[in-house]
């Protein structure tokens, strides 16, 4: 999104077509939500939230389960709210992930491959060259050239390994 909101011709690839309606990742940071305000999208990230406002978005201590009177949520972030220029926000990944799909669809120097998988990377002097395939059926198969990688798929990246990290 960075590159595409410069007007830098990109190409997202990406495995999965849908979003995983995992929770997982259920809360974007005071300094995300700050980055997220710069480029344009904390509003709509606020408006995709799915718990209700006053519902605590972190520190729960618990003693045999919720439903129980022994549980509570002391203050946490809230007490350092007051220090960023933005509040954090409670929002599952997926629903994240939703907005920035939106907002990249709409820049037209991304090209987003959702289906496609990244099968080799080589560097040389001219570039970088990164072999993509659709995950599905494999019927489409291509070599995408640029001036740089970026791996953002986590510890078993392809981009790491092609560097030795």
């Amino acid at each position: 999104m960075d590159l595409g909101l410069r007007g830098i011709s990109c190409a997202l690839v990406e495995k999965r077509t849908e979003l995983q309606r995992i929770p997982k990742g259920q809360g974007l940071t005071h300094r995300s939500l700050e980055h997220f305000h710069f480029r344009g999208l904390a509003a709509e990230l606020r408006a995709a939230r799915v718990m209700p406002r006053g519902y605590p978005i972190g520190e729960i201590t618990a003693y045999g389960d919720l439903s129980s009177p022994w549980w509570q949520a002391p203050a946490g972030r809230e007490l350092v709210g007051d220090y960023y220029y933005q509040a954090n926000e409670r929002l599952p990944q997926y629903c994240t992930e939703a907005v920035l799909r939106r907002r990249i669809s709409a820049l037209p120097s991304i090209e987003a491959r959702f289906g496609w998988g990244a099968t080799s990377i080589e560097q040389d002097r001219g570039g970088v060259r990164v072999a993509v395939a659709q995950q599905e059926g494999g019927r489409g198969k291509e070599v995408l050239q640029a001036d740089y990688a970026v791996g953002c798929d986590g510890g078993g990246s392809m981009v790491r390994g092609a560097v030795g990290i």
